[in-house]
């Protein structure tokens, strides 16, 4: 066989290699995707069935921000990523990244919380408390009293879920939405097929 022909089958050889591990790679990255998306939706299913959420505003996460990154904006002086990775019990800071990568793609649903849970973008948050300052500021009381009878749980500002790599430690971030109060994220631990808040 000719110089050249071995090249070329190396070449060939290379190549199937190639787009074989390419492939798999994008598999397995699909199937993580997939396990993320069933571990969330189950998680958020079963966080927000607590009738304390009864009546509530979900305000929609910006999808373009993680959780990590949502709380260095609003918190910088608390260093949160070394806090999640001892959270989640990481040591590599790539594999941290990963975990808060597969949450880029996540949506929620309002099959996911309960019936009277009205899921409403920033932007619709913004208006309807602007018309709640208002009425606070020169409504009557009876006004005031029917704007927060109506829903007295209101507003939520909900990030994405971020686990562990065996979906048994969960960190979210609820916050209310009319406050300038601020606490950390929300541990969750799975056990027995239950998620508990610590």
């Amino acid at each position: 066989v000719s110089n050249n022909l071995k090249k070329t089958i190396n070449i060939l050889i290379l190549t199937i290699l190639f787009f074989s591990v390419s492939n798999c790679k994008k598999k397995e990255n699909v199937e993580k995707k997939n396990d993320y998306n069933k571990n969330a939706t189950e998680f958020i299913t079963q966080v927000f069935s607590d009738s304390f959420f009864e009546c509530s505003y979900i305000i929609l996460p910006n999808p373009d921000i993680n959780l990590l990154e949502l709380i260095e904006n609003e918190m910088p002086a608390i260093k949160y990523r070394k806090r999640l990775s001892e959270i989640l019990k990481i040591e590599n800071k790539n594999t941290l990244d990963s975990l808060i990568g597969l949450s880029k793609n996540f949506v929620f649903d309002n099959l996911m919380f309960r019936k009277k849970t009205e899921l409403i973008e920033y932007p619709k948050f913004d208006s309807i408390r602007k018309v709640l300052d208002s009425v606070v500021q020169f409504g009557t009381e009876k006004e005031i009293d029917a704007v927060f009878n109506k829903c007295p749980n209101n507003f939520y500002f909900v990030s994405k879920p971020i686990f562990d790599k065996n979906y048994q430690i969960a960190v979210i971030d609820i916050q209310r939405g009319l406050t300038h109060l601020r606490d950390h994220p929300g541990i969750y631990r799975l056990n027995d097929g239950i998620w508990e808040q610590e």
